[in-house]
């Protein structure tokens, strides 16, 4: 939640940038081309700011049996189709990790997802979800975590 309304806030200040930009000085050019390439850029992402602060649905569910993380897709995963979890720290940045044996049986749907992917080392074998941005704390993701999840995922 922090995460999105920081982005919410700074998207703010690049859009009125790109105002000042396009409608601020008529004698540079430049200001109005840098103003126009932002404007519609920023704009995209205040809305996807916006609706994701007014979101209010669950975006994991764990239980005894698997996972669903709604930022990944709406398919449930067994945890018999896990193989590693463990949380990560990268710049500032708390993540999930959860290695699959199998990950095309469980492929992402969403854009974001998509770029957690991309940008990460081991790609291909796991999904990482951002844990610093969601609406519950981190903390009652591990207590779920630590209730039913097997406990060899737990060790590893």
């Amino acid at each position: 939640m922090i995460g999105t309304i920081t982005v919410f806030c700074l998207g703010m200040i690049v859009i009125a940038l790109g105002l000042i930009g396009v409608f601020g000085a008529p004698d540079d050019p430049s200001n109005k081309w840098t103003g126009w390439v932002m404007l519609p850029f920023m704009l995209i992402m205040m809305q996807k700011a916006v609706a994701r602060l007014l979101d209010r649905r669950v975006k994991v569910v764990v239980n005894g049996d698997g996972f669903v993380c709604d930022d990944w897709s709406d398919t449930f995963i067994p945890w018999s189709a896990v193989t590693a979890m463990r949380m990560d720290k990268d710049d500032g940045d708390l993540f999930f990790e959860m290695h699959l044996a199998d990950p095309a049986l469980y492929p992402e749907r969403r854009g974001l997802s998509r770029l957690a992917r991309g940008a990460s080392l081991s790609s291909s074998r796991h999904i990482r979800l951002n844990v610093s941005g969601m609406d519950r704390s981190v903390e009652e993701l591990r207590e779920a975590l630590r209730t039913f999840a097997p406990e060899h995922l737990l060790r590893g």
